[in-house]
């Protein structure tokens, strides 16, 4: 009896684990969607701090990659001050796009910053444009890691930009 009830209690783990894990790979409008908008607010210190060490500059054409609710894209929009200055998002869930856009209205309204709905393997963006990128908590839902990176290689300009 208790060997039955403790993997009924693992198959629910998993379950849970599996949901959770889904959830955070690709954000839905659901209760899991609601609860991690909510309750993950730690990330805003995470993603201010991938801006910061991305050291960008005001006239930086800048991707964030998995931009979730847009706490990394606020950051480094306050630092892309010059008329040049461009931020670029790609998410690839819809509703995490609704969440940050309307965050950065002002700025998308502005042309400051543009966001994408699609995936690490198809950026939407012309080859070599982009100085600076980064991203929090998302390369891990990648399939194929190897692909996603030489993608990310093709948008950002050739040489040394630090």
């Amino acid at each position: 009896m208790f060997i039955q009830q403790s993997s009924g209690a693992a198959a629910v783990v998993e379950m849970l684990f599996q949901r959770l894990t889904q959830q955070l790979g690709k954000p839905t409008y659901t209760v899991w969607g609601w609860m991690e908008k909510k309750f993950l607010e730690t990330n805003g210190f995470l993603e201010a701090s991938a801006v910061k060490l991305c050291d960008i500059q005001p006239g930086n054409v800048v991707l964030e990659l998995g931009f979730g609710r847009g706490l990394g894209l606020q950051e480094a929009a306050r630092r892309l001050i010059h008329p040049a200055g461009k931020l670029y998002g790609l998410v690839i869930s819809e509703y995490m796009y609704n969440v940050a856009s309307e965050k950065l209205r002002a700025e998308l309204r502005a042309g400051k910053v543009n966001l994408f709905v699609g995936s690490v393997y198809q950026i939407p963006l012309e080859d070599r444009v982009v100085v600076r990128d980064y991203h929090c908590n998302c390369y891990y839902f990648w399939p194929d890691l190897r692909a996603g990176c030489r993608e990310i290689r093709t948008v950002m300009k050739p040489g040394k930009t630090w």
